[in-house]
C-alpha cells in the first residue's frame, strides 16, 4: 500500500511485547485481561503515524452461565440411550471447545468447536460421551479449559424412564 504521495509504506504491530511487520499475526494470549495493541506506518523518508489502542480479552467469564441442565441415567430399555444435557444461560454464545464433561471414570473431551448459543441447550449422548451414568446415583462435572469446575450435579438413584432437570434458574 502506500500514502497520498504514492510513497511506499510500511506497518509494525506490537500487540503485548510480541511485535510483527507488515501483518499482524493470530496471538495466543495465556490468561484473560488487558493488552496494548499498537500500529506504527511508516514511508520510507521516516515519517510516521502510530495509533495505540488497550483492548480487555475475556476468558471464560461466559463460562460461570454454562451448567449440566438435565440427564437421563436409566432410560427404558438399554442404557446405550442415556445423555447429559447442557445449557448456556448467558447472554453470549460459548465455545466449548477444550471443556469436559466429567463423572468419577470417564471424561468426554470437546476436542473440536462447539459453539453453544446463548439460552441453548446441547444434549450429549452416551455414545457420543461414553460417559456410562451409574443407575443407583452419580456425580458429574463440567470443567472448563483452566480444569476450573464450573458446575457439577449430585444424581439420586435413577428412576427408570424419568431424567433429573434442574430448577429453572438455578446453579445448583
Amino acid at each position: 500500500s502506500s500514502d497520498a504521495d504514492d510513497d511506499a509504506l510500511t506497518y509494525e504491530w506490537q500487540i503485548g511485547s510480541q511485535m510483527f511487520d507488515d501483518v499482524a499475526e493470530e496471538v495466543a494470549l495465556e490468561e484473560a485481561g488487558f493488552i496494548d495493541i499498537t500500529l506504527t506506518v511508516s514511508d520510507a523518508y521516516g515519517d510516521s503515524d502510530t495509533a495505540q489502542e488497550t483492548v480487555e480479552v475475556a476468558g471464560y467469564d461466559l463460562s460461570r452461565d454454562v451448567v449440566i441442565s438435565e440427564a437421563l441415567a436409566n432410560p427404558e430399555g438399554s442404557d446405550n440411550a442415556e445423555w447429559i444435557e447442557i445449557y448456556n444461560g448467558g447472554r453470549d454464545a460459548v465455545d466449548l471447545y477444550g471443556w469436559k464433561l466429567t463423572d468419577k471414570t470417564t471424561s468426554y473431551l470437546f476436542d473440536s468447536e462447539e459453539i453453544l448459543k446463548a439460552k441453548s441447550y446441547l444434549l450429549i449422548k452416551r455414545e457420543t460421551s461414553g460417559i456410562a451414568l451409574n443407575n443407583t446415583g452419580e456425580e458429574i462435572f463440567l470443567v472448563d479449559p483452566e480444569e476450573k469446575i464450573i458446575n457439577g450435579v449430585e444424581l439420586p438413584k435413577a428412576l427408570e424412564g424419568q431424567s433429573f432437570a434442574r430448577k429453572t434458574g438455578t446453579q445448583n
